[in-house]
């Protein structure tokens, strides 16, 4: 949370990441991030890459791994005892969403978030 929080405001260009992963144990953390980051490496010396996949890509892990479980969850979880109204989830995640659009320049993209398996701890991120 320190790494996005301070780079947001200080407008660090979050979008040259390679990859992100945030999840809840070292190893899934660790393995999400390298899968990123060695496809992204392959598709560029392969004449594969697509700069504006990887963006999206990178929206929907700091999305996900960062905004939603560092800094949306625990304010739900302080609110509801299970999952809120799709609507509410939507408009708790939009601050961070427009946050990141503009710092990936990603302005044609809106995203909208449900819960897959009715519960907090995992949300599905549609682009």
């Amino acid at each position: 949370p320190v790494l996005m929080s301070t780079g947001m405001e200080r407008q660090i260009p979050i979008e040259k990441l390679v990859s992100y992963a945030g999840w809840n144990t070292p190893g899934n953390s660790i393995g999400c991030a390298l899968a990123m980051g060695s496809v992204v490496s392959w598709a560029q010396q392969h004449g594969q890459y697509d700069e504006k996949a990887k963006q999206k890509l990178l929206f929907k892990r700091l999305l996900d791994d960062w905004y939603y479980q560092a800094e949306v969850r625990f304010q739900l979880r302080k609110q509801f005892q299970s999952c809120p109204p799709t609507e509410t989830l939507n408009r708790e995640m939009s601050v961070g969403s427009e946050q990141l659009k503009h710092a990936l320049k990603l302005p044609e993209v809106t995203p909208r978030f449900s819960f897959p398996c009715n519960r907090l701890f995992e949300i599905a991120v549609h682009l």
